[in-house]
């Protein structure tokens, strides 16, 4: 069973959460797992692997009860972010925590499973949520609070709210004959009862 502990400077220092292991539902409150998060981001900076950001998914496991009869979950991914670790300008905590929850069930979708992380996620994390299908997810800081610390994805944001893009990026559409192909492609294979695309 996890357990917390405060130190001498008044935070309190966190057991380990690892994939595989089963928190009882007191374990796997929205605050405790946040502050597994943000424990993450704290080692993101004291490992110097990248940003201050942590992320931790679980995955709910209703028929499997503790012996109060209260509902179990699986850790499934504990990370923080890795961009300068890999010299990955992808490996954010929320996409990190991403592939490995996606590796260690096996299966891209994460519907049974929600995010707890350290920050409100930037517009690429944002997205492989919606791609992953986790349902849910919680944050601990706001955009704002990175921003502070110069990780300012405003820019971002507004890129997804005009057509202008991002200063210095520069965008253009080319239009090809066989632009549709793909789509075309992809709802033919699921006429022929192919399922596994995505």
């Amino acid at each position: 069973m996890e357990r917390a502990w405060s130190t001498s400077d008044g935070t309190q220092e966190l057991g380990t959460l690892f994939p595989g292991q089963l928190l009882s539902s007191d374990q796997s409150t929205a605050q405790f797992l946040l502050r597994h998060a943000v424990h993450q981001a704290r080692e993101a900076v004291r490992k110097r692997s990248g940003g201050p950001f942590g992320a931790v998914i679980v995955r709910r496991l209703p028929a499997a009860i503790d012996e109060s009869r209260q509902p179990l979950v699986e850790v499934v991914a504990v990370s923080h972010n890795r961009v300068l670790e890999l010299q990955d300008p992808t490996a954010h905590a929320e996409m990190v925590a991403t592939r490995e929850a996606a590796r260690h069930l096996q299966r891209r979708d994460l519907s049974d499973c929600e995010l707890y992380t350290s920050c409100y996620p930037c517009p690429m994390c944002y997205c492989a949520v919606i791609w992953a299908k986790i349902p849910r997810f919680w944050y601990a800081s706001e955009s704002e609070d990175a921003a502070m610390a110069g990780f300012d994805d405003a820019k971002l944001h507004q890129h997804f709210r005009s057509s202008q893009g991002v200063v210095g990026l520069k965008e253009e559409r080319v239009y090809l004959a066989e632009h549709q192909m793909p789509f075309k492609e992809y709802i033919e294979a699921l006429r022929q009862g192919f399922t596994e695309l995505y």
